[in-house]
């Protein structure tokens, strides 16, 4: 069972482009945001930037896919 905000594969693969990079964009913020919050001492589930990296390089996994699918 996923947790709550994770990026689903399956789920992503059916997304264009654009969608693919406005949520990349927004996980990278979420992770700006949560490692400020975790030097100052604020964050309480730690686990989130852990699960945030994940979803980033999934993300970053199907756009590279997909370049290297459009290449050849």
């Amino acid at each position: 069972m996923a947790a709550e905000g994770t990026v689903i594969v399956k789920e992503m693969q059916s997304r264009s482009e654009a969608e693919l990079q406005s949520l990349l964009a927004e996980k990278n913020d979420e992770l700006q945001k949560a490692g400020f919050k975790h030097a100052l001492g604020q964050l309480t589930n730690t686990s989130l930037l852990g699960s945030l990296k994940k979803d980033i390089a999934r993300l970053n996994t199907i756009l590279r896919e997909r370049a290297l699918k459009a290449e050849g």
